[in-house]
């Protein structure tokens, strides 16, 4: 069976994509950002994921036989005493035609989260916990699977824990949708206002997470209105300020307390509803998903409960992984066993061919590398930072090494230039990736962590040896790689070690601050040229970017219809 799971539409929409299934197989799954250069994809249908999960694979929408939906649309308008559309006036907005109203299915939001985490776990039980801004109604929820199915949900409520850290990231001076942000700043406070937060959010002894107010279902979304409630919360506790941080001083401490206050109210709060789950069920594996379950540090602390074995975080954790649980929430009723490969690299891939095509284009300096890994070795041994670009895009928000800045970890001032070039502020840290099998001497954090969404403390031995990636509270946040998940970066970090005696580099995404991860060569050569940083690696072609002509990229960028990046 076929199925193609959606998720993303025209009103109060984001994070859109497709996912394609096969007879119980992941085959393909992209976010329709990185396809139109646009952050989020807000009010949005997902065309471009659509096209590429179905050309790629050189299908049809008539090859499909179900086409599933990650929200249930018709509940969710039912709330407001509304009627949602036909599926004939669905099929007909996403397709130009009602013929594929008999496929189109609709999936409950968090179940959709649920399967997105569940099946591609690999584990026969779980707890499996679902915290994000909101579904239909609720934002909060826990299911039980048993057997390779989600059995039953043991717990649900409209306490949002995702809608009151964006709050509290609101409340710091960012922006909505910074709060990665918060998360890096909770590291130079302490969590001095715990207790009053604790006040205001908690778990009763019944084990319901509850707060002191309710926000009417009066839209599609309580969003606005529960974070400006919030605000009047928070206020009794600290003034709101306004405008980013660009630096740490005295003045910037007491929203760092509160940020680090947030961080482990949440991490407490998880922990909590996890153990009482634990106690009436003797499970001791663990699956997140939903944006918060992005919150490294929170993953981490479940995980470091002694009564927890596994803990489990897809890529896509956030609602751009909603098409994958959509389609994987059917293919679950057709398959006995769904055998998920979980991969992060499932989105567009170039051939060299195109790739040379594109650079020919641009009038760009290039060289064929004979040995890769070995001369993107040498440059970043000699502190030159590498955009990397090969193979398959990455599927979540993440650059996992196919879409890349690489760097040399060993001095701090690669982190103040990494971060000028990338428009971030110079006090928030970088990611390291490590060869696995190296990873207990340099990290205390035993087991692999493919997808860069938990935290480690560096070791103290070798914290010296790489300040770059060692955060203010001496914790890092690992992406293990072996050369099973990636060969390509596999073979870049042992050439590096070979010549430093490090298994370490600093990875992050390679776009334009404000943009989506750069998709195409196009896009890649763009965007390298903007940075302004000293190579790129376009499959196997070395580049120097100071020879790019930016007038000729950006001439390919408006005749290129594969490459929507904003070009600024």
């Amino acid at each position: 069976m076929k199925i193609l799971g959606l998720n993303g539409w025209k009103t109060r929409g984001h994070d859109g994509g497709a996912s394609l299934i096969i007879d119980g197989k992941l085959i393909a799954a992209v976010e329709e950002e990185k396809l139109i250069g646009f952050r989020h994809a807000y009010d949005t249908l997902p065309i471009e994921s659509i096209n590429f999960v179905l050309s790629s694979n050189n299908l049809k929408l008539d090859d499909i036989d179900k086409i599933v939906i990650g929200w249930d649309f018709p509940y969710l308008y039912s709330l407001l005493n509304q009627e949602f559309i036909s599926k004939e006036e669905v099929s007909k907005i996403i397709f130009g035609t009602e013929k594929y109203a008999s496929k189109i299915e609709y999936v409950n939001h968090h179940f959709a989260h649920a399967a997105s985490a569940y099946y591609p776990s690999g584990y026969k039980d779980a707890i499996i916990l679902i915290v994000d801004g909101q579904g239909e109604l609720m934002a909060t929820t826990i299911y039980i699977a048993k057997d390779y199915k989600i059995q039953e949900k043991i717990m649900e409520t409209p306490v949002s824990l995702g809608y009151f850290y964006s709050a509290i990231t609101e409340h710091i001076g960012f922006e909505c949708g910074e709060e990665g942000k918060t998360m890096g700043l909770a590291s130079y406070g302490t969590p001095c206002y715990l207790k009053a937060l604790e006040k205001l959010l908690y778990v009763t002894d019944d084990g319901i997470l509850e707060c002191p107010f309710r926000i009417p279902k009066i839209s599609k979304d309580e969003e606005d209105a529960t974070i400006d409630k919030w605000h009047e919360y928070l206020d009794i506790i600290i003034k709101r300020r306004n405008g980013g941080i660009k630096e740490i001083n005295d003045s910037i401490i007491p929203y760092a307390n509160l940020a680090a206050s947030a961080q482990q109210l949440i991490g407490n709060i998880l922990v909590k509803l996890i153990k009482n789950t634990y106690k009436k069920y003797h499970i001791d594996s663990v699956v997140i998903a939903g944006g918060v379950g992005l919150n490294c540090p929170t993953n981490t602390m479940i995980e470091n409960e002694p009564y927890i074995k596994n803990v489990f975080i897809q890529p896509a954790a956030n609602d751009g992984g909603i098409s994958l649980g959509a389609a994987l929430a059917i293919a679950a009723k057709e398959e006995k066993k769904l055998n998920i490969n979980m991969t992060p690299y499932l989105g567009p891939e170039y051939s060299e061919d195109e790739i040379l095509d594109t650079i020919l284009q641009t009038g760009a300096e290039y060289i064929y590398l004979e040995n890769r890994s070995k001369t993107i070795a040498s440059l970043l041994k000699e502190n030159n930072i590498i955009a990397n670009f090969y193979g398959k895009l990455e599927f979540g928000p993440r650059a996992l090494g196919n879409r890349s800045l690489l760097a040399n970890p060993s001095e701090q001032q690669m982190l103040i230039k990494m971060n000028s070039l990338k428009g971030r502020e110079l006090w928030r840290p970088l990611a390291p990736i490590v060869l696995f099998e190296k990873q207990l001497d340099w990290f205390k954090y035993e087991k692999e962590s493919l997808y860069m969404i938990k935290n480690s403390l560096v070791n103290l031995n070798n914290k010296s040896k790489i300040p770059a990636v060692t955060h203010v509270d001496n914790t890092a946040r690992i992406q293990s790689v072996t050369e099973e998940s990636n060969e390509q970066l596999y073979k870049i970090l042992k050439d590096f070690y070979k010549l430093t005696n490090i298994p370490v580099l600093i990875n992050t995404s390679f776009n334009i601050k404000g943009q989506p991860i750069v998709n195409n060569p196009a896009d890649a050569l763009y965007s390298a040229k903007k940075i302004n940083i000293e190579y790129l690696v376009l499959g196997n072609y070395l580049i120097n970017v100071k020879s790019i002509n930016e007038e000729k990229i950006v001439h390919l960028l408006s005749e290129n219809k594969k490459s929507m990046i904003k070009v600024r």
